[in-house]
Order: structure tokens, then C-alpha cells, then sequence
């Protein structure tokens, strides 16, 4: 009975702060009340006097220490509730660059755990912002997979064209040395080469369809370039790029998982070299063979 009355007393004030006007103040009460919502005594207008109408069904937000301060309150003989603590307002979103923060983030996640190891939660928790903060850029983990992907595929470009220009007019040794940055870029970027490579993201986004032909590009150029100084023998250009393609994916694979620990090579670039070179020498002799 005790505990009723103390109710009693604080809905009255509840009612008394909401006839001054102070709607917000009404709103963290009528939340505080839910706490109560059990108790049948504090339905009904008639118990709060007609002044003020309180859903206490609309609520279970505050916990039960907001009344053991209000309470105190009231026995202290404060009609007012000004004191009762509420809730403090979420803190206000900003971040420096908080889209290259999820990136980053993001690759360092998967370079842990892969693809499909993390979720945007956790991501969030990561970065230091709130579980919500990584929507407003990207729409799901679809989206952001996908524009790792993409970024991946224009950065493994870039690299693969400064290795070719690098090189200089020899074929085998351009052949050589965008091989080996192939593999080199994924060895040492292996967050973005995942995401590349990863069915979550979106093969058919735009920018990453971009990046993906930047790379093939290059590939298909060099090609063209074999064929028309003859040292690729006729035929469709297809038919270089998949064994080609085969290799640099699966010598790459293998290099980020230590798989050539075992024979003892410790050098990649040596490692693709010796790869690469026998599959181009079989490709130019099939020249001949034509």
C-alpha cells in the first residue's frame, strides 16, 4: 500500500509539471510510468484528478532506479519532477571520413575472418560509431562489399599497368612482370582481393564492372600486342585469356595462403616467374604448332 501511494503521489506530480507546460517532460514520465503498468490502481482518468491523460501502456523504457530518485523526490515534499533523471540525448553523428573508416575497417575484418566473417554491427563497434552510422553510406554489407570490390579491382589495374610499363617493349618480360603484380597485389592486399572475388558482392555495380575491365583490358592489349608482333600465334583472344587468367588467380591463391612454404620457396616473384614462364612458353609454341 505504501508503494501505491508513493505512485499516486508521483502521477500527481507527473500532472501538476505537465499543466506548467513541459511536454518533454510529460513524455519521459509517461515512459517511467510503464514500470508501474501492472499496478490496475493508475488506470483511468479519474485517478489523475482530470488534468492530465497518462498512457502508461506506452512504454517500459527507464529503468527502475528513474523511480527510486522520483520517489525520493516526492517525499522530500518537491511537487516538481524537474529533478528525475532522463535519459541523455544520443550523442550527435560526425565522423572525420567515416566512409573510408568502414572501408578500412572492413578489410581489416576481412583479411581476419574473410568475406563473410563480420557483419555491419560489428563493423560499427570496430570503428567507434554507432550501429546505425554505417547505413547512412552504404545501404547493406552487400554495398560495401561491392565497393571494396570495386576500388580493389581499379587499384590491382593500376598496379598491373605500371608493371607493364615498367617492363618496357619486351613481351616476355611484360608478360612477367604483370604477373607478378598480380599475384604481389593480392598477397599484399588480401582484403580487397577477397572482396573482389567474394558472391557477395554485386558482379553487375557499375564501378566494379568498370574496374574488372580496366584489368581485362590490359590483358586483352597485351594480347593483341603478342599477336601482331607474332609471338602469340592466331586465334581468339579468349582462348590466351583464360589459361592466363587460370593462372595469375590460382598462383595468387596459393602465394596469401603459404602454400609454397612446403617446397621451400620463400621468393614469390621467382615462384611466378617459374609459373608463368612455362605457361607462356607453352603458349608461344602452340604458336608453331598452328
Amino acid at each position: 500500500m505504501q508503494r501505491r501511494a508513493l505512485v499516486r503521489r508521483v502521477c500527481v506530480g507527473l500532472c501538476d509539471r505537465t499543466h506548467a507546460g513541459d511536454g518533454r517532460e510529460q513524455a519521459g514520465f509517461e515512459d517511467a510510468l510503464g514500470f508501474f503498468r501492472h499496478d490496475g490502481s493508475l488506470r483511468g482518468p479519474g485517478f489523475l484528478s482530470g488534468r492530465a491523460h497518462v498512457d502508461i501502456d506506452n512504454i517500459l523504457k527507464f529503468p527502475p532506479s528513474t523511480w527510486n530518485v522520483a520517489i525520493v523526490n516526492i517525499r522530500r515534499g518537491r511537487g516538481r519532477l524537474g529533478t528525475v533523471p532522463r535519459r541523455p540525448p544520443p550523442r550527435p553523428y560526425h565522423h572525420g571520413d567515416l566512409p573510408r573508416a568502414l572501408r578500412e575497417g572492413a578489410l581489416a575484418l576481412i583479411e581476419e575472418r574473410g568475406p563473410m566473417g563480420f557483419t555491419l554491427r560489428e563493423l560499427a563497434r570496430r570503428v567507434g560509431v554507432s550501429h546505425a552510422a554505417p547505413y547512412r553510406h552504404f545501404a547493406d554489407k552487400r554495398a560495401l562489399l561491392t565497393a571494396l570490390a570495386a576500388e580493389g579491382a581499379h587499384r590491382l589495374a593500376d598496379a598491373v599497368d605500371a608493371a607493364l610499363t615498367a617492363a618496357g617493349p619486351d613481351l616476355r618480360a611484360r608478360f612477367l612482370a604483370a604477373a607478378h603484380a598480380y599475384v604481389r597485389f593480392a598477397m599484399d592486399h588480401p582484403g580487397y582481393f577477397q572482396a573482389m572475388f567474394s558472391a557477395d558482392a554485386d558482379p553487375n555495380d557499375p564501378a566494379f564492372v568498370n574496374g574488372r575491365e580496366r584489368s581485362l583490358g590490359l590483358l586483352y592489349r597485351y594480347i593483341a600486342d603478342a599477336q601482331a608482333a607474332g609471338y602469340f600465334g592466331e586465334g581468339e583472344a579468349l582462348s590466351y585469356v583464360i589459361p592466363v587468367f587460370a593462372m595469375h588467380q590460382g598462383l595468387a591463391v596459393l602465394a596469401m595462403s603459404g602454400a609454397f612454404a612446403p617446397f621451400g620457396v620463400s621468393d614469390v616473384r621467382a615462384a611466378s616467374d617459374l609459373a608463368h614462364g612455362r605457361l607462356l612458353d607453352g603458349l608461344t609454341r602452340a604458336r608453331g604448332e598452328g
